[in-house]
């Protein structure tokens, strides 16, 4: 994101500091953002409807006049239309109008000295960085638990793998706030400014809804879609009895997912279980599952997976084996430790393709590019040159001596089905040796004088078996 775009992030943040004081910072950002939102389309012609001006800081009830402008946004656009319902401004827990006015005034002042159309005549994109911006303030900040938050840095990259076109669905169906949503929105319209994406989330998590409906608001994205529930029990987008699919996928599959619903799947109405029930401990392997029934013929997806999901035994190791034996998976991506705040290990994506271009079937790229990133103290960050070599191995489709390797299902096969990396791709340290001639000189001196020692010892020994046997 550009220096000043991250100025303004840090400012309104800094803002907003009355109301985290009484919340957490994952509670009230969805409250930031209903303002950065009423700002953003006052700003972008619509003004008729939010009148910006009655929400001034003087004003005796703010709560009241925050909540009425999002009703008339909410009645002048249908698409919006409950996306505010459960937000809040005179939420009892507040206070009284003094105390709500006090807690909106400085966030209020804030976001009301930028003019968002200024800010997007500069740069089209500037509000969904922002968004993106304040979205990685609140989880550093936040413990919350929930979706495992996909950093920018890598939902950068899997927006440069996914690559969609104007009018291709994009579906995250563990979605924590939406900004990876809009990372792939933002990096479309940077080739294609006319794009329209129509964009799909699902979550499990009502606060995590809350925030992706008000994210994708603020960004002004319009016509976009966000379910709530279980996904293996009750899946928010369906067509009949099946689920519904979508051109392109990215998400991060829950890692180790605890009393999942195999009871559920067993009987699974939309067959998405094809592959096989994984444990009841274990729900990766559903949740890869439900992504892949998602699929359409020519459609994409993109996950970030637990690196266990690559060599899992048993019950998931068959479940691997049914899925690379369908030549379904395109690529495999080691990446580096730490990227996700919630956890140090270092995560993989999988690629997976419905139906893969001739050269590419009953192939599988593997790519270890877990030595480039920038480090950092509590999260490591992945840099335009490591989202850039990865996109141009991913391309290439070759082998790239330390980097990548192409490698067949038959081959796969004699591995036990296993997708690690490691076993595929021998690091460049691992291959090189080191000359070292004169010394190879020295070794080869000794190795003819101990020979030559051992030739006359042989000859002295044949001539006194000689001797003796004249002798006798």
């Amino acid at each position: 994101m550009r220096p000043a775009l991250d100025t303004v992030a840090n400012w309104i943040w800094e803002a907003f500091d009355p109301v985290r004081s009484l919340m957490s910072p994952s509670e009230a950002y969805p409250y930031l953002l209903g303002i950065i939102g009423l700002k953003r389309f006052s700003d972008q012609g619509g003004d008729d409807v939010v009148r910006w001006h009655e929400l001034a800081p003087e004003q005796y009830d703010l709560g009241s006049a925050l909540n009425a402008a999002l009703a008339r946004v909410e009645a002048a656009c249908p698409e919006y239309r409950g996306w505010f319902s459960d937000l809040d401004y005179n939420h009892r827990t507040l206070g009284g109008h003094q105390a709500w006015n006090r807690l909106w005034q400085s966030a209020v002042t804030a976001v009301g000295e930028f003019n968002f159309a200024a800010l997007l005549e500069e740069d089209p994109q500037a509000i969904h960085d922002l968004c993106i911006k304040l979205n990685e303030l609140v989880s550093r900040a936040s413990s919350a638990k929930g979706e495992f938050e996909t950093p920018d840095c890598l939902a950068t990259l899997m927006s440069v793998l996914l690559a969609p076109h104007n009018g291709q669905s994009v579906y995250d169906p563990f979605c924590s706030s939406g900004t990876t949503l809009l990372r792939v929105a933002s990096r479309t319209r940077d080739h294609d400014p006319d794009a329209h994406l129509p964009l799909y989330a699902e979550t499990r998590f009502l606060e995590a809804a809350r925030k992706t409906h008000l994210n994708l608001f603020a960004a002004g994205e319009r016509g976009a879609h966000v379910a709530s529930g279980d996904i293996i029990a009750r899946p928010g987008f369906t067509d009949g009895r099946q689920v519904k699919t979508f051109d392109r996928i990215l998400c991060t599959i829950p890692f180790g997912a605890k009393s999942w619903g195999e009871e559920i799947a067993t009987y699974d109405p939309f067959g998405r279980f094809v592959y096989g029930i994984p444990p009841a401990t274990q729900g990766d392997f559903a949740y890869l599952q439900h992504c892949i029934a998602s699929l359409p013929d020519d459609g994409v997806l993109v996950a970030v997976v637990s690196p266990s999901l690559l060599f899992k035994e048993r019950r998931e190791g068959d479940i691997r084996r049914r899925i690379v034996e369908a030549d379904l998976v395109e690529a495999v991506i080691r990446l580096p430790p730490k990227l996700l705040l919630q956890t140090s290990i270092p995560v993989a994506l999988l690629v997976i393709r419905r139906t893969k271009p001739e050269s590419r079937k009953d192939k599988v790229l593997f790519v270890n590019a877990s030595k480039g990133f920038l480090p950092g103290r509590s999260q490591n960050t992945l840099r335009n040159e490591d989202v850039a070599a990865i996109e141009k191995a991913y391309n290439a489709f070759g082998e790239i001596e330390g980097y990548s390797a192409v490698c067949s299902i038959k081959t796969i096969a004699e591995h036990g089905f296993s997708l690690d990396v490691s076993e595929y791709v021998i690091e460049v340290s691992d291959l090189e040796v080191t000359l070292d001639l004169e010394g190879a000189l020295r070794e080869l001196d000794k190795l003819h004088q101990r020979r030559a020692g051992q030739y006359e010892e042989m000859r002295a020994t044949l001539a006194r078996l000689m001797k003796h046997m004249e002798a006798e």
